[in-house]
């Protein structure tokens, strides 16, 4: 009888240390999915008092920065050079588009005079 109490005890101690280990686990599940991560980064440092935004009125890839970190520059100076390579392509086209256009419109007009001239020289 003896034996069978201590396994009842040994059994009980192991199911207690398994609830207390499941119910650690959820409460730390619990907890840690309900914080909020941070994303700030925390460093020393200064601010100087001048900061400027610059704002680009078309997106591209920066080939050239003209100026560096610290270096005084006057009003007007250029800072920063986009790639305008893909800009220059589409302004070829769109040259080309009109040049086409252009005769389009030059050869509607002969056909158009052609047909003013009278029904007996077209076929």
């Amino acid at each position: 009888m003896k034996e069978d109490s201590m396994k009842r005890i040994r059994l009980a101690t192991i199911l207690a240390v398994a609830v207390a280990l499941v119910s650690t686990g959820i409460w730390w599940f619990i907890s840690s999915a309900s914080r909020e991560v941070s994303t700030d980064i925390l460093t020393s440092g200064f601010v100087e008092a001048r900061d400027v935004a610059i704002a680009f009125e078309a997106g591209g890839r920066i080939v050239e920065i003209a100026a560096g970190e610290g270096d005084s520059v006057k009003a007007g100076a250029t800072l920063v050079k986009l790639d305008d390579s893909l800009l220059r392509a589409q302004k070829r086209q769109a040259e080309a588009s009109v040049r086409l256009a252009q005769v389009l419109v030059g050869a509607g007009r002969r056909i158009s005079g052609r047909r003013q001239e009278g029904p007996a020289e077209c076929p």
